[in-house]
This record gives structure tokens, sequence and C-alpha cells, in this order.
């Protein structure tokens, strides 16, 4: 493989795009070298979705190209981000988000709905841990105040269960790292703290 090519070229600073391809080029590849030095654009979070594809050469040789979709970065003028933000409007519900912040894939998600009888509220925060995208965090949070009714779920039959209408009260907030030892080894770790009221 002789080089590496991108369609579009990501927007990730060098201190990041490097380590996220670890590909010795020009070189001869063998199956042990992607699975000991695998790409990791997934734990970036900023491509909806990607491939690679071996490109011939005219003298034998090959290179590889990266071609990938990006996450639609929010502008006021951009129409595909303002559809992804409001994509749960029938169900009062929006999702404002923002990705891949300052070229570094730090990407923020959030959930506002207020539905008066399942209002939630979450957030979270995703981003590399000092450039290294195989290790990576998230801190998050949701809060809830939710009406439930399962009287149909326990009798179906038109019988009315007691007790079988309640009010949720929900508020968790954590803290989740993300590991990526190698192409066959991964391991997450994470902290909550959650409080629930049922009444």
């Amino acid at each position: 493989v002789d080089d590496l090519s991108f369609s579009p070229a990501p927007r990730l600073r060098p201190a990041l795009l490097d380590p996220t391809f670890p590909f010795s080029l020009p070189s001869q590849w063998t199956l042990a070298q992607p699975q000991a030095a695998p790409p990791r654009p997934d734990p970036l979070g900023i491509f909806l979705r990607y491939r690679f594809d071996l490109q011939a050469r005219p003298d034998g040789d090959f290179d590889l190209a990266f071609d990938s979709f990006p996450r639609p970065r929010f502008a006021a003028t951009h129409l595909p981000t303002w559809l992804e933000s409001l994509r749960g409007l029938p169900y009062l519900t929006i999702y404002p988000s923002f990705y891949d912040l300052g070229d570094d894939a730090r990407n923020w998600e959030s959930l506002y709905r207020w539905d008066k009888e399942k209002r939630r509220l979450a957030s979270s925060f995703e981003s590399p841990w000092r450039n290294h995208p195989d290790a990576t965090y998230k801190i998050f949070f949701d809060a809830r105040n939710e009406n439930w009714d399962v009287s149909h779920t326990l009798a179906p039959f038109r019988f009315r269960v007691p007790g079988a209408s309640f009010n949720l009260e929900k508020f968790q907030t954590g803290l989740e790292f993300d590991f990526i030892q190698n192409g066959r080894m991964s391991w997450t770790t994470e902290a909550d703290y959650s409080i629930r009221r049922y009444r």
C-alpha cells in the first residue's frame, strides 16, 4: 500500500488525524497489520458511515482510500442540521447536537422533550482523551419526570389493576471511559449516580 487518501478530507487537527489512521505507508501489508493497528474512526463519533477501498495503481501497487459521510456540523443556514435537530417534533422532542467542535472530535448531544406526560432533559459530552482516538470519555446526565399507566399491559382485557399508574422522577449523571487496545480487544468502564422516586 503506497498512499492513503480521503474523500472528503476529515476536518480533524493533524495531532488527532494521524493516530486515528495509524498506518505505516508505504509498506507491504499483511492481515496482521490492520489488526494490530486498526483505524479508529468509530470512537470519534463524527462519521455517519464510511468505508475503506483499495485502489490499484498502474505500477502494481495500491492506494488506500477512506470514503466517508461525516455528521453534519450545525450551521444556521444548513438545512440538514436543522432537520436532524427537529426530527422528533411529532413527539414534542428536539435533539440539539453539535459534532466535531473545534476540529477535535468533541461531540455534544442533547434531548429535550416537553410532553407533559413524558418530560425529559438529557445531554452528553464526548471527546478523545488527550488526542488519543483509542481512549475517549463521556460526561452525561439524564433527568425525567414521566407519568406511566401500565394497566393495559398487566391486564389487557379491560380490567384496571390498582396501582398500575405511577409517576417516575429520575436523575442520573455519570462519567464513562472507552479504551481500544487493538483490533480484537476493547473495554468500557463507567461510574454513575442516580436518584429515582416513584409516586
